[in-house]
């Protein structure tokens, strides 16, 4: 998905997201980070430029920024926007299966932890992510449906 002046009229700064997420002990489990100061949950997210995909864009905030690693969804799970100061800010949110986390090369100044999907929704501020995280396993299992869907042949092959 890329992004131009005429697709964002509001001139918001647009940013991406990932909602880093596994399954522990047969339960999804969110990755939640600390904002820069500390003062609240939030999600791994960047500024967007334009330069790569929003995907490949969301995946190398959340290397550098958590050091984490894993697939990104192709779709967008959902958009929310938020004002900071007086900036408005409109961010795309993507799934990410977590696959390794790295105990060197992130932003050490940032808390990371585990938490239950209820909880760590429970734990974000903003209304519109909180709605977004619960929505997940509902976007993984129409996200898997539609990569069934597309792998079943159409037509089967009739020998005459």
């Amino acid at each position: 998905m890329s992004l131009g002046m005429h697709d964002n009229p509001d001139h918001q700064h647009i940013q991406v997201a990932v909602i880093p997420f596994r399954v522990h002990q047969g339960q999804q489990e969110i990755l939640l980070i600390t904002a820069r100061k500390k003062k609240h949950w939030t999600l791994p997210k960047g500024s967007y430029n334009g330069d790569l995909s929003m995907q490949e864009t969301a995946r190398i905030k959340s290397l550098q920024e958590v050091g984490i690693k894993g697939n990104v969804s192709e779709s967008c799970i959902g958009v929310y926007q938020y004002l900071k100061d007086t900036t408005s800010y409109r961010v795309y949110v993507y799934a990410m299966e977590v696959h390794r986390i790295l105990e060197h090369g992130y932003q050490k100044n940032r808390n990371r932890k585990w938490f239950l999907l209820n909880k760590a929704a429970d734990k974000i501020k903003q209304q519109d992510l909180r709605r977004l995280i619960r929505y997940l396993p509902d976007f993984l299992i129409e996200a898997e449906l539609k990569e069934l869907i597309e792998h079943l042949p159409i037509f089967k092959r009739i020998q005459i």
